[in-house]
């Protein structure tokens, strides 16, 4: 009977978890950096974006200038709303995380850092909560035409 109620209560914790524990979307990715390859010669007039994006995953090209294909992969990958956010991030994780980029990473060649930024959770669905505060200074005359508006520096009219 202790068994049983053991192998229950473990069940119950595993169905518990949310599924994004389990997933590791960052290394999925990662996985895919070497297959990624860049695409040039295409006539982009003919594509929309939804066109470009079936048909060339990594992006696409009309001149002859290479593009790292990984890096535009990532970007253009568009998940679903089912996908659960994996971490919260405020202020003080991005300088972390800005300090762990590996040294000599480039616009060109972002596939061979795929694992440690994977490591990093590049890939990974994240919240971040941002306010934007909106902020003009009051201090100042503003001449919008024929309208000034005369302001004093306590900022009250």
């Amino acid at each position: 009977m202790k068994n049983s109620t053991k192998v229950i209560g473990l069940t119950c914790l595993l169905l518990g978890i949310p599924a994004c524990l389990y997933a590791d979307r960052a290394h999925d990715l990662a996985k895919l950096a070497a297959k990624q390859k860049a695409v040039t010669g295409c006539n982009l007039a003919s594509l929309n974006t939804q066109a470009c994006h079936a048909q060339f995953p990594t992006g696409c090209t009309d001149s002859a200038h290479r593009y790292d294909a990984y890096l535009n992969f990532l970007k253009d990958q568009v998940p679903g709303p089912a996908l659960a956010s994996t971490a919260l991030l405020n202020g003080s994780d991005f300088q972390s995380l800005e300090g762990k980029i590996p040294k000599g990473l480039s616009s060109a060649n972002h596939a061979k850092s795929a694992p440690a930024l994977a490591g990093l959770g590049e890939g990974n669905i994240v919240t971040v909560i941002a306010y934007l505060y909106f902020v003009e200074d009051t201090s100042q005359t503003f001449d919008w035409g024929n309208r000034q508006l005369q302001t004093s520096t306590s900022g009250q009219l």
